[in-house]
């Protein structure tokens, strides 16, 4: 479990026992949602786009990496990324505000983003969605 520090500067709140019931929560969303347009994460290739300090990758990353996929975390904050790569399964690098990311094209099979386009200025949100879709098959 991160320090409450770093859950406060991502969540606005300290609580670990919020931060675990919505990572939770979230992760069981995203993974229903891709299940709704034919994907599934286990065995997939996942980027975790804006990863935090790890509040839905410490979820989902378990079950795909058991199941033989690969998972990948990054974030502009290189303490979230120190902190996720010392304490969770996967792989997580840090990214820049605007793309590329450090990553090949068609390296991943499904991206999702958790409250991050909403810090993005319009042009810089644009280029994030061209870069999923250059990494994304």
């Amino acid at each position: 479990m991160p320090p409450a520090a770093l859950i406060g500067a991502v969540a606005g709140t300290g609580s670990q026992r919020w931060y675990s019931q919505r990572g939770k929560q979230d992760a069981a969303w995203f993974t229903s949602v891709a299940s709704s347009h034919g994907v599934t994460l286990a065995g997939a290739r996942v980027w975790d786009l804006g990863c935090g300090c790890g509040r839905i990758a410490r979820w989902i990353a378990p079950d795909v990496l058991t199941s033989g996929g690969d998972f990948l975390g990054t974030d502009i904050n290189k303490e979230l990324v120190r902190w996720c790569d010392a304490n969770l399964p996967g792989r997580y690098i840090r990214n820049r505000l605007h793309p590329p990311a450090r990553i090949p094209d068609g390296d991943r099979d499904v991206a999702y983003a958790y409250s991050v386009f909403t810090h993005l200025r319009e042009p810089a949100l644009r280029s994030w969605l061209a870069e999923i879709a250059s990494r994304t098959l």
